[in-house]
């Protein structure tokens, strides 16, 4: 093996070498190269033979005129069209919100870990996806105003592995959809929203008869309340809108309850069609009330634990055409009513779950329970089992 060295800073025009670049490079030429390394200055090519002299002047040249291709050039290589990095350092935007506010349909924005405060709300344009890189707790996204959404949804756009916080004002949510955009989706997944107002809302702003709606999923998501600060709602379906929460927690703590975990409230302005509140795997923690129905809005829910509030699931006195239909159900150290209905024509129906037998407030008709596990805290009797209407 025969090396030959040279000073990256004095023998190569651009002071700069990528080794295995390098090699690719010389290896047409002078096939019997067999490495090329770096240490400090100096840089080491190795031949299997000595190099003849007209074969060295080769190799000078080509060290010589060796253009590094740099992290940008790999970057646009293996990133997809349209795809942008926001970093404070070597990003294409140093915030999030000089990103979402260049960027056009069919755009990806890649966040780098960190804390970015921004300058809300930060509104998503149609057809873009914002995806935080790494665990959804390293990219961490803080409001300037306490009283705005921090992020605005459009049509058809994904936010993704992102921690949302500040907007803990009169208004200030995390994720915001305004469901009168029209037919499509938005979907936000693993995403914690904290230290907000509400967590994720959707309502009809305009009175025009747009529907069916624009639809928020939310998947494996969380909304938490901190020490200081409380969350009135976590996930608020309004006004004739619709909201899908699949496998989606609320977590308040023993010293600031959320408000409520899931509400629906409110009809579509124009042409009265309910809110729809659909939730398929969740949990409530530390929750004044887990479930609200009011005002006409529906929630369909499948397998659900309420842990550690005042009220499970309840229909309000605005619950006029409320229901609220929960399949399998746990309640564990709530202290209050698992169940209640304070209006006359709010249907209630739950198959499938466990109930305190002295913790039901159904005084009204239109309840149903059916298949549930139905016991008393207050005897010994746990295997009583209660089907079909409880009120009529």
């Amino acid at each position: 093996m025969v090396d030959y060295t040279y000073s990256i800073t004095n023998d190569i025009t651009n002071q700069a070498v990528n080794p295995y670049q390098l090699q690719t490079e010389i290896s047409p030429t002078l096939p019997t190269v067999t490495a090329v390394t770096t240490e400090g200055d100096v840089l080491t090519i190795t031949f299997s033979a000595s190099l003849l002299a007209s074969e060295k002047t080769s190799l000078d040249t080509i060290v010589q005129d060796h253009v590094a291709e740099t992290d940008e050039f790999f970057r646009s290589l293996y990133r997809p069209k349209d795809t942008y990095i926001i970093s404070p350092s070597g990003g294409d935007f140093d915030t999030i919100k000089e990103g979402v506010d260049t960027v056009g349909a069919g755009s990806l924005l890649l966040i780098y870990p960190g804390t970015y405060t921004e300058s809300n709300p930060l509104t998503q344009k149609a057809n873009t996806v914002i995806r935080g890189m790494g665990l959804s707790i390293t990219v961490n996204i803080v409001a300037s105003t306490t009283t705005q959404p921090v992020f605005i949804m459009e049509n058809n756009t994904i936010l993704e592995g992102v921690t949302v916080m500040g907007a803990n004002g009169t208004g200030g949510a995390g994720v915001y959809v305004d469901s009168s955009i029209g037919f499509g989706m938005v979907m936000v997944t693993r995403t914690i929203i904290q230290d907000c107002t509400t967590g994720f809302k959707t309502e009809f702003v305009s009175q025009v008869s747009t529907y069916p709606p624009c639809t928020m999923t939310c998947l494996e998501t969380m909304v938490a309340s901190t020490a200081t600060t409380t969350v009135t709602v976590g996930y608020h379906c309004a006004d004739g809108s619709l909201l899908r929460c699949i496998d989606t927690g609320v977590s308040g703590n023993a010293i600031q309850y959320i408000g409520t975990g899931y509400c629906s409230t409110g009809s579509h302005p124009s042409n009265g069609t309910a809110s729809l509140l659909q939730i398929n795997g969740g949990g409530i923690q530390y929750a004044t009330t887990g479930i609200d129905c009011n005002n006409d809005g529906h929630v369909d829910a499948h397998s659900l634990s309420i842990e550690r509030s005042t009220t499970g699931c309840k229909i309000g006195t605005t619950g006029t055409t409320s229901k609220l239909g929960i399949h399998s159900i746990i309640f564990i150290d709530v202290s209050g009513n698992h169940i209640e209905t304070t209006n006359t024509n709010g249907n209630i129906y739950i198959t499938g779950g466990r109930i305190d037998r002295t913790r039901i407030s159904l005084p009204y008709p239109n309840s149903i329970l059916y298949d549930v596990f139905y016991f008393s805290n207050e005897s010994s009797n746990m295997s009583l089992q209660l089907n079909g209407i409880l009120s009529d």
